[in-house]
Parts: C-alpha cells; structure tokens; sequence
C-alpha cells in the first residue's frame, strides 16, 4: 500500500458544491433553479444533461446544442475545465439527503463517447465504486477519526491524506483522485479527474 504526507482534517464544509439550472447563457433571469430529477432512487434524486460546452467561467458551464442548462460549481483550484470546451458532454448530478450536515452530491461528467472526465463526490464513502476507462476503482474512508481514505483498484490501493493526490492509469489514460476534505461528522469530499483537467501547479 502507497501512502502520502501526514494527514490533515477539514472541519469545515468542503468547497465542492453543484447545480444544474435550466437556461442559456443569454438568458437574464426567470431561470428554474434546479433541473427537475429525472428519477429517484430511494431518498437520492438523479439529474440528468447533455450538450456541448459552449462556455465555461466563473464557476460555471453552459451546455447548448441539446439540453439548455448552466451547471454551477465549485471545486479544488487545481482542477480546470477548460479543456472541456466545445466537446459534447453528459453530465450527471445525485442528490442525496445526509443525517448531519449539507446535502450529499455525486456529479459525473462524460464525454459523447462515455468515456468519464470527472467525478465528484461528498457524502459517506464507504466502498464507493467508480467506473473509469477500463477501470473499477473503489474508495473506502478510514474508520480512524481524521485518517486517509483508501483509494484504488483490485491490484493497487493508496491511503490519500486530505489535501493530497495520487494518479492511477490503464491503457485508455491517467486520472488523478484528489482527497480535498473529511467533516467531523465522517463525510469525506474527493474529486477524480481525467489528466487532462488537472494543473500541476
């Protein structure tokens, strides 16, 4: 097992926060907040959206040529979606309600070909399962009170101490999964990213 630098411990909520709203770019108010769910799952709400990023900026990007939303962010300053621009993409937003706390989200993005660019996630994260390229990854939050979550696929797993990073790749490409927070009350915030997102600095 790989390990990263000492642990640290967010108390705070995390600063990775989403939501689809529908209306162009041009659009001046009169929007619906929120993209009504497509369906639910038990207690979580499942959004769905397609089109082609015609602009990202200020925590924000519109996607037109299909479905006319805007999905608003917030994430890790290391992660850059510009590299998204003009591509068609699928995204998908969960909503799930928590015991304690803000809600928990899982949000994915996919290019035309299904091939995943990012997934985000803040909530519970025992045995979390993620499809990326050709390969399964599970995350897993240590039972420890502030230690690393475990992150990996069936040959190779990384403990991931919050604020650190640690790339994983198969024959499709690379992704980097960065552990941005663990509450208090044993939620924990990690975003995976395609290479092509990420900056080195």
């Amino acid at each position: 097992m790989l390990d990263s630098q000492p642990w640290k411990c967010v108390e705070a909520v995390p600063a990775i926060l989403f939501s689809l709203e529908r209306g162009d770019r041009g659009e001046r108010g009169g929007r619906e907040p929120f993209v009504k769910p497509q369906r639910r799952v038990r207690r979580v709400s499942i959004h769905t959206a397609e089109g082609r990023a015609s602009s990202i900026e200020s925590g924000r990007i519109w996607l037109t040529d299909g479905d006319a939303v805007s999905l608003q962010f917030d994430l890790p300053e290391r992660i850059d979606l510009r590299p998204l621009l003009g591509n068609r993409l699928r995204v998908t937003l969960c909503n799930e309600p928590l015991l304690f706390g803000p809600m928990g989200q899982l949000l994915t993005i996919a290019d035309e070909r299904g091939r995943v660019k990012l997934v985000a996630h803040f909530g519970t994260a025992d045995g979390e399962a993620h499809a990326l390229g050709t390969m399964n990854v599970r995350v897993a939050l240590s039972q420890r009170s502030r230690g690393p979550i475990v992150f990996g696929t069936s040959q190779l797993q990384c403990a991931v101490h919050v604020g650190e990073h640690v790339a994983v790749r198969d024959a499709s490409g690379e992704f980097i999964m960065h552990f941005v927070a663990r509450t208090a009350a044993g939620y924990a915030a990690y975003v995976i990213v395609d290479r092509s997102l990420w900056r080195d600095s």
